[in-house]
């Protein structure tokens, strides 16, 4: 496969995510790492609930927090690197401890989608890079040889 054809396919698994994702999270609770993730989400176009989940309270906290005011499910979105696999993991055990329903498949589809960086904070500047090279002339090859 050429680069202009790998680039192709993964604008397009791109925005078929963004395009899921932000449907997906417009009425649901999205729980993210930092404030510089919910900023690059916003740049992204979704508009529904976000919330980061780096609290004085931790994880377990912040669960105990959400059934409190009645959150029935929310969608985990974290980094796809070791950190961001492991708060994910114990960010949806304290979720389901509190009754309330961890949603992981737009992570798991965005690991899918952006296998070329690990943080959501990127993910509108990597967006931008790969609308850039898709949309890049086709680079040619070296002339062939004349005998």
């Amino acid at each position: 496969m050429t680069t202009e054809g790998a680039d192709t396919e993964a604008l397009e698994a791109l925005e078929e995510w963004l395009e899921a994702a932000i449907e997906a999270t417009a009425a649901t609770l999205t729980l993210v790492e930092g404030e510089k993730d919910i900023a690059a989400l916003r740049a992204l176009g979704f508009t529904g609930p976000l919330r980061q989940v780096q609290t004085a309270g931790g994880l377990f906290g912040l669960a105990e927090t959400l059934r409190e005011e009645g959150v029935k499910e929310a969608i985990i979105l974290t980094d796809w690197d070791r950190t961001g696999g492991k708060v994910a993991r114990l960010l949806e055990e304290a979720l389901r401890a509190n009754g309330i329903r961890a949603d992981l498949e737009v992570r798991r589809k965005l690991v899918r989608a952006a296998r070329e960086i690990r943080h959501v904070e990127s993910l509108d500047t990597y967006l931008e890079t790969v609308r850039a090279r898709a949309a890049a002339p086709a680079r040619a090859g070296p002339e062939p040889r004349r005998e």
